[in-house]
């Protein structure tokens, strides 16, 4: 077992596993998304390496927010509302997260819209108030 274990860099399991979480953010169904996001969560509250959380937070915006798909955008509005439960305001500074989300308001598709309305509170906790 000790042989295997260091088979495998931990730098090399973080960036296989955050690939496979935002995989399946984008393509797995609503439960798997649910999971894959809180796993995101933990994930990037126990990473001690900062450029890995930089990396993918800018692969979020990019990937998601700015998606073509809209059905990726509003994966996006979900990882925001998780994200609002467990990060600061000042986490949500740094990678520009509130930008992206008011972005979203205006969207070309209704269910994008929708999905926003539905976080407007979440959105105005971020936005308001104290760190």
């Amino acid at each position: 077992m000790k042989r295997c274990i260091s088979c495998f860099a931990l730098k090399d399991f973080g960036e296989a596993y955050s690939n496979f979480l935002l995989k399946e953010i984008e393509k797995g169904n609503n439960n798997v998304r649910k999971c894959a996001i809180q796993s995101l969560v933990q994930f990037i509250q126990k990473n001690h390496h900062m450029s890995k959380t930089d990396d993918i937070m800018k692969r979020l915006i990019s990937q998601f927010s700015e998606a073509n798909n809209y059905q990726s955008r509003i994966a996006f509005l979900q990882v925001y509302e998780q994200f609002t439960q467990n990060f600061s305001r000042q986490f949500f500074k740094n990678y520009n997260l509130n930008e992206a989300v008011l972005l979203l308001a205006s969207d070309k598709v209704y269910e994008v819209r929708k999905k926003f309305v539905e976080n407007a509170l979440n959105v105005r906790k971020m936005l308001e108030g104290e760190d």
